[in-house]
């Protein structure tokens, strides 16, 4: 805010000078002067006033000076004294104004409340005021500013709700309600003027036209309002009052003429007709004119009714006089009423149409049948008349007079006073419905109780039809009375046990029957009919239907025996399954619902019931064994038992069924057939003399080594027939039974397989299209192969499971797999006939098999070179056959195979033998076999020579190796997944090392396929991964007797690791890989040819050097066994040489009782053997050298703890070293079994159960193996009893995890750790499972887990973790092949009596 300063020294310049108006009109020099001189001030009074004027718009200021008269009118005194008009000059004016308005408004407020109201117009020019102030039209003669006149206006806006909230609001809201009040008013006015009403003004009629009537309740709504406006219409209110009053008087015209008790019916018509002509014209009166019209339609009918009977009366007693009766009371009576009947419906029609609503005597709710009647009884009376209807409700519900009114019409003292002639119509339309109710009824039609009920109730008056409709009310009630009492009596009897009441559950069946048969009869037909819909016929028929099949049910007092409680005797006869049906179809609840079944009823139900299903699910069964309604036998195979079982139910005590007797038939001829089978095929051993006795052919073909037929080495012996004479006996026994049984299913399969021998047999023929000698030996020809194959796969891959379980206790076992069938004799089993033929079917099975798959190969070659030769023929060129010499060798080779195919196509022979004469007779291919020859002979020599000079040169055949790779490859990888199976000839003791060696060969492998330069992708490392396997396996077998491995396996595999890997012979491993070198050569070579050519060059040197070494002695022709000083001295020194690094290797090595590290384990690295004095540094020798040089050494000398010195045998090379290292072989007791290394030392523990086998399931691979627990007699605590027999993986973790868990508990002091060995394992599926088990989480890095409990965890830590987990790197005699047990307890273990 500005600071408050002084005004300018505008004195002495007149009057006029004060006024900023006038000195701007003036525009002369002089008041440029004047303002000029002046203005050093004004800037800043401007603004300290509108600073002071928005400070008094805000509600919380405490400076209220610029909110009233004085402050605002000083303000403008200060403003107007300067040289220039400002906004905040307008603004105070416009509050100025605003604060006299406000007083102005105040006032008229007050004395509307407290004197009296005033006049509209006095409001009207307040709120024009107040319009004047907010459009801002009271600053003249200043030039317009749009921006300058939005911010005043937005100002006087504001500042109405801060200097006169309230009485703006007021004026507003008054001057609107006056407006709209007026408005009103002025609309009745332009309808009621043209009227006649007299408003002082005269409307035109055209806004006249447009309402046709005011009502009078918004007469009476505008003159109440008025009452709540702050002004006041005086004349307008005068003459709404005046219409007001001339419609009360017309209203009370009407009230008095209907409430006027002395007015008959005739004079209250024309009063009410008289008030309805003088009602105000233009007004909407009530009641309406609809209404009062209705009225005077009621009180015409009235009169139009009476007047009508009238005639009516007249003309019936006119016809009394002039027709003559016989004097026969009734039927005078008849002929009245029908004259009557005539005469209402000539006369009356159209009144009895319009007041059809009259025509009942009271208002009661009418049927529905009796609503149809009603309707059609009016319709009888219409005849075509479309006379409007006059409705009771509508008239009611007129105003507060409709039901006066119709008392005064059509009630009964009015009907009284006019002479009944109400009663007289209503009498006749009573009778005409009641007769058409009875013609209803015979003809069929429902009409229940009600109706007739009802009917009476609307009778006027006696006559011979209401007696006939109240004898039949009265007939359907007693009727319906002793129902509902036989109906107790039934409830109540079958809420009790009827078994024991019998006699009157009959009396009661009497009583239902007797009651039935009265609503049959003729008598109360008619009443019966009536009681149709209260169901009272159809429950008598319900109980009566189950009374009826209680009496039936307990006729077979079987049902009950043990459902009653009592004991009841053995005699009771059973019922027969066709009467249970019968009893069980028929009984009650099909026809009722079930929550209306009485309790009797339903506990018997339920025992049928029971019973029934029973009994049907024992047929169901039986049936399901034997086609009764074929003969023919069912499929499904059961056992001879479970049909015993049927035999033997407990249903059959109760019911009788017809397949019992087939039944225990059918178990008499299966147990028949049962020993003849086992007699006959299975337990007597074939005494006859027969080739089948014998091992069978190995030969995988139809066709024997010897040339013989195979097929005729079993169809033509002895054997053959008596197997076919014991399944026929067989086959007909069985043929009696309906039932399939496992011994009827395995005599069946049987027959189907000697069936399908014998179909192989018949379809031999010797008729070949092989030309030559061998043209009449025995064929099959491949359209008859093929279909024998198909049915054959059909028979044996179909055998049921039952079958193969019969044979198994025959101790016959049969493979049936994807790839091979085979039929095995168990141990002590004979030779039978049956496994005789089973064995035979199988092998020949097998040779037809590989036979049509000979066929096969052959058929694709033939089409094959046939397809060459026809492109041949049709280009004319040489080179379509690549190689006419291997052309011309495969086409000699077909037809030299096709002459000993078992299996023949015919057309196919042929076809090759003519395209052999084609080859033989073509001169062109003579000619380019003769090329070719000598051009093979220049290449095979060219070969040779190159192979000699350059032998070691590997890349000039690297293509040829790499074809010859990947060929080996995509064979080798269809078998990969099968070698898997050749685990089972691995020893369980030997399995680690075994698994070792295949991995260093493999690792080996590997290099050399690097060097070839090829990608190692999964494809080649599968590739291989077999190569390694099959490797290692002819290894094991060449060189290991008796399951045990040999010391020639160990140096074996060591020498091919060596040589497979030295970069220095890349041709060796490149040859074994290519296939050219083949596995059984590889294994038997000797470690001189293993060898590169500058390793033998080597070991040559040093022979030869050796053997200028050697002194002869003086008369000896044989070597002396010691060396001269000079290779002594060459030995000692490089003995010294290598002795400080010998002393730190053997500081390091392990005692000699604790078992050596295996070689394999550490590559690059020597092991020695305890009996070595010093390192070997013989490498550079051969053996024969080695042996005598060995011989001049002596032995070193005895430690204390150490066993005899056994006799050395001389040193091999160890190929898994580098080339300057040679190594002994291990100790006599060194051994890859646990067993037989750790036997001296300590010993295997028992589990809880006393068991030293202990199970190991791993839940992750869903295997399991077993093995024993070894325990180095060096440990501290005693597990023995400790760990449960079975320990199951509770979960995996990593090896840092691990660590740092063992870690952590071992520093805890509250944990203990021991540490113990896997021992051995017991069959090759258990050395596969541990097998799978260690590969795939050694894949995983991860160490298996076994909770035993909460405070106990049990670890597997496999080989190849040895040496990352910290727990068993400090064990000294650490075997890095063996797979440890890690025992965390926290459990109190007992310590070792040795410790």
């Amino acid at each position: 805010m500005l600071p408050q300063l002084p005004s300018p020294p505008f004195s002495g310049f007149g009057e006029n000078a004060s006024d900023p108006t006038t000195l701007l009109k003036e525009n002369t020099k002089d008041s440029i002067s004047v303002l000029s001189a002046n203005c050093y001030s004004h800037t800043h009074i401007v603004g300290n006033m509108a600073a002071k004027l928005s400070s008094s718009m805000q509600s919380t200021s405490q400076d209220t000076s610029l909110r009233t008269k004085e402050g605002v009118a000083s303000a403008l005194a200060e403003l107007r004294q300067l040289p220039v008009l400002s906004v905040v000059e307008e603004k105070l004016h416009a509050r100025h104004q605003l604060i006299d308005w406000n007083v102005k408004a105040l006032q008229m407020k007050e004395s509307t409340t407290k004197t009296g109201k005033q006049q509209f117009q006095t409001l009207e020019i307040l709120h024009d005021e107040l319009t004047s102030i907010l459009n801002m039209k009271n600053c003249q003669g200043v030039r317009p500013n749009e921006y300058i006149e939005r911010e005043v206006k937005w100002f006087v806006a504001e500042d109405v709700k801060l200097i006169c909230p309230e009485s703006g609001t007021w004026v507003r809201n008054q001057y609107k309600r006056g407006c709209d009040w007026r408005q009103n008013y002025l609309s009745i006015k332009s309808v009621l003027q043209p009227y006649g009403y007299n408003f002082g003004e005269i409307l035109s009629s055209a806004s006249a036209a447009s309402v046709s009537g005011v009502d009078v309740s918004r007469i009476k709504n505008l003159l109440v309002d008025h009452d709540t406006l702050a002004s006041c219409f005086v004349e307008e209110c005068n003459h709404l009052r005046e219409i007001e009053k001339v419609v009360n008087v017309w209203a009370a015209a009407v009230n008095q003429v209907l409430a006027n008790d002395s007015h008959h019916l005739e004079t209250r018509y024309n009063d009410l007709v008289k008030v309805e002509a003088s009602r105000p014209k233009g007004i909407i009166a009530n009641p309406p004119r609809h209404v009062v019209d209705l009225w005077v339609r009621v009180l015409k009918w009235g009169l139009d009714l009476k007047t009508g009977v009238e005639s009516i009366t007249g003309m019936l007693l006119q016809w009394k006089e002039t027709v003559s009766f016989p004097p026969q009371v009734l039927v005078t009576q008849d002929a009245e009423f029908h004259e009557s009947v005539r005469l209402t419906k000539l006369l009356l029609t159209s009144i009895i149409v319009e007041g059809q609503d009259f025509m009942l005597s009271k208002d009661v709710s009418l049927t529905p049948l009796l609503s149809q009647l009603r309707s059609k009884t009016i319709t009888s009376f219409s005849n075509g008349n479309c006379a409007r209807l006059i409705s009771r409700k509508e008239v009611v519900e007129s105003s507060t007079h409709g039901e006066l009114l119709l008392s005064r019409v059509i009630g009964a003292e009015a009907d009284l006073q006019s002479g009944c002639p109400l009663q007289f119509v209503r009498d006749i339309f009573w009778r005409l419905m009641a007769c058409s109710l009875i013609q209803h009824s015979n003809s069929g039609g429902r009409v229940d109780l009600n109706d007739v009920k009802t009917l009476s109730t609307l009778c006027v008056r006696d006559s011979k039809v209401s007696s006939s409709v109240n004898k039949l009310i009265g007939d359907a009630e007693q009727l319906q009375r002793n129902a509902t009492n036989v109906v107790a009596t039934c409830l109540k009897l079958l809420q009790m046990n009827c078994f024991l009441h019998q006699n009157e559950l009959r009396k009661c069946l009497v009583d239902l029957q007797s009651t039935q048969s009265d609503f049959k009869s003729q008598e109360f037909e008619s009443a019966a009919r009536l009681l149709r819909s209260t169901g009272v016929e159809t429950m008598i028929a319900a109980k009566l239907t189950s009374v009826t099949w209680l009496v039936d049910t307990f006729s077979h007092p079987i049902i009950f025996d043990s459902a009653n409680g009592s004991e009841q005797s053995h005699s009771i006869d059973r019922i027969s399954v066709d009467d249970l049906r019968l009893l069980y179809e028929r009984h009650p609840v099909s026809v009722t619902s079930r929550n209306d079944l009485d309790k009797e009823v339903l506990r018997v139900y339920n025992l049928v019931k029971d019973l029934h299903h029973r009994a049907q699910e024992w047929q169901t069964t039986a049936r399901s064994l034997i086609n009764l309604d074929k003969g023919s036998t069912v499929s499904e195979i059961i056992k001879v038992e479970t049909i015993e079982a049927l035999t033997q139910s407990l249903i059959l005590s109760k019911v009788t069924c017809p397949e019992l007797s087939i039944l225990k038939n059918a178990v008499s001829v299966a147990l028949e057939v049962k020993d003849r089978l086992v007699n006959e095929l299975f337990r007597d051993e074939y005494h006859g003399i027969d080739v089948n006795k014998g091992r069978l052919p190995e030969r995988s073909s139809l066709l024997a080594a010897s040339g013989d037929f195979l097929l005729y080495r079993f169809t033509g012996g002895e054997m053959y027939s008596a197997i076919e004479k014991a399944l026929k006996s067989l086959k007909e026994i069985s043929s009696r039974l309906l039932v399939t049984t496992e011994d009827k299913a395995t005599v069946d399969w049987m027959v189907k397989v000697f069936d399908w021998v014998t179909l192989l047999r018949d379809a031999v023929t010797d008729q070949t299209a092989v030309e030559g000698p061998n043209n009449m030996r025995l064929v099959l020809k491949v359209d008859h192969a093929l279909s024998i194959l198909e049915h054959g796969h059909a028979v044996f891959y179909s055998i049921p499971d039952e079958v193969q379980q019969q044979l198994f206790l025959n101790k016959i076992t049969t493979k049936i797999l994807p790839r091979k069938l085979s039929v095995e004799m168990m141990k002590q089993s004979t030779f039978t006939l049956g496994l005789s033929l089973l064995r035979w079917s199988a092998m020949l099975f097998e040779c037809l098999k590989v036979d049509l798959d000979s066929q096969d190969s052959w058929k694709e070659a033939v089409l094959h070179v046939t397809e060459t030769y026809q492109m041949f023929e049709a280009n004319g060129l040489v080179s379509t056959f690549g190689r006419v010499t291997e052309y011309n060798d495969q086409v000699k080779e077909l037809v030299s195979v096709a002459a000993n195919l078992v299996i023949q196509d015919d057309d196919l022979i042929r076809s090759l033998f003519r395209l052999s004469n084609k080859i033989s007779n073509s001169d062109v291919f003579k000619m380019q076999l003769e090329f070719e020859r000598v051009a093979f002979e220049e290449r095979r020599f060219a070969l040779e020579k190159n192979r000699f000079e350059a032998p070691s040169n590997i890349v000039n055949a690297r293509n040829d190796h790499l074809d010859s790779l990947l060929a080996r490859l995509s064979s080798a990888n269809e078998d990969v997944a099968v070698q898997d199976d050749e685990d089972t000839l691995f020893l369980a003791n030997d399995a680690s090392v075994r698994d070792k060696s295949r991995l260093f060969l493999e690792k080996s492998l590997f290099k050399g396929v690097e060097t070839l330069g090829m990608e190692l992708c999964q494809q080649t490392r599968d590739f291989v991964s077999n190569l390694a396997w099959e490797l290692e396996l002819a290894i094991f077998m060449k060189y290991c007797s008796n399951e045990t491995l040999s010391s020639e396996y160990r140096e074996k595999v060591r020498s091919l690791r060596f040589n497979l890997q030295d970069p220095k012979n890349p041709m060796l491993c490149t040859r074994v890989v290519s296939g050219q070198l083949e596995i059984p050569d590889l294994i038997v070579m000797s470690t001189d040819a293993l060898a590169s050519k500058q390793l033998k060059q080597i070991r040559q040197q040093v022979v030869q050097d050796a053997i200028k070494n050697v002194v002869i002695s003086p008369g000896s022709n044989e070597a002396s066994s010691g060396i001269t000083s000079e290779l002594a001295k060459k030995i000692r020194i490089e003995t010294m040489k290598k002795k400080s690094s010998y002393t730190t290797e053997k500081a390091g090595s392990t005692p000699h009782n604790s078992p050596a590290p295996n070689s394999a384990n550490s590559p690059g690295s020597a092991s020695f053997s305890p009996m070595q004095a010093d390192p070997p540094m013989l490498s550079t020798f051969n053996n024969s050298t080695v042996s005598e040089l060995l011989a001049a050494i002596p032995p070193p000398p005895m430690l204390g703890n150490e066993r005899p010195a056994q006799s050395l045998k001389p040193p091999t090379l160890d190929n898994d070293a580098p080339p300057s290292m040679m190594m002994y072989p291990p100790p006599p007791h060194e051994s890859s079994s646990f067993e037989t290394s750790h036997s001296h030392h300590g010993h295997h523990i028992p589990s809880q159960d006393g068991s030293e086998e202990f199970s190991f399931t791993i839940s992750r691979l869903k295997v399991s193996f077993t093995s024993k627990i070894f325990i180095d007699q060096s440990c501290e605590f005693q597990l023995d009893g400790f760990l449960p027999t079975s320990l199951v993986e509770k979960g995996r973790l990593p090896v840092d995890e691990f660590n740092k868990f063992v870690n952590e508990k071992s520093r805890s002091g509250k944990w203990k750790v021991v540490i113990m060995k896997l021992s051995s394992m017991s069959d090759g599926e258990n050395t596969s499972s541990y097998k799978r088990f260690y590969k795939e989480y050694e894949s995983l890095r991860r160490i298996c887990m076994f909770q035993v409990s909460d405070t106990t965890k049990v670890f597997l830590i496999t080989p190849k973790f040895l040496r990352i987990c910290k727990c068993v790197n400090s064990l000294k005699d650490l075997s890095r092949t063996s797979t440890y047990v890690v025992v965390i307890t926290k459990e109190t273990l007992s310590y070792c009596q040795s410790n």
